[in-house]
């Protein structure tokens, strides 16, 4: 293993490889971002995102593969695991009927609504905020993920 940043916080699947974006994929991520179904979901959209954040996009041809659970599943593994978090939380755009239902498949759990402007969209939209809690009793996550 070399010494790069990179390399040490990559997370795999059997499908995906996930790693910190890098200025290599702006011309993609800008291409994905460019389709408005994409964006349009993406309250704050901006590249790269916050380090603190984790934020999920997929281009449209990659929708309904199942590959955002199996993604957002790995995270919860190594959040709960490796990083040893207690609490996740996210967020969608209320009409977005797919993370809604990739949140509650993961076990996250509504707890509050806001409204917020969405950069992308030039107006305000509804928010519905999510968390989930480490199971108690170790390092593994709900037999969901």
């Amino acid at each position: 293993m070399n010494g790069s940043p990179d390399r040490a916080c990559r997370i795999s699947t059997e499908r995906l490889l996930l790693r910190p974006t890098r200025s290599a994929d702006s011309d993609r991520a800008f291409e994905i971002q460019s389709d408005w179904e994409v964006t349009r979901m993406l309250r704050l959209a901006s590249f790269p995102p916050n380090r603190d954040e984790i934020r999920v996009w997929f281009d449209r041809v990659g929708w309904g593969q199942g590959y955002g659970f199996e993604a957002a599943g790995a995270v919860v593994r190594f959040a709960f695991g490796d990083a040893s978090l207690s609490t996740l939380r996210s967020s969608y755009a209320a009409d977005n009927i797919a993370s809604k239902k990739l949140l509650l498949k993961l076990g996250f759990r509504p707890v509050s609504t806001v409204r917020r402007v969405s950069r992308s969209r030039g107006e305000q939209i509804t928010q519905v905020r999510y968390v989930l809690m480490k199971p108690p009793g170790g390092d593994k996550t709900t037999s969901k993920v």
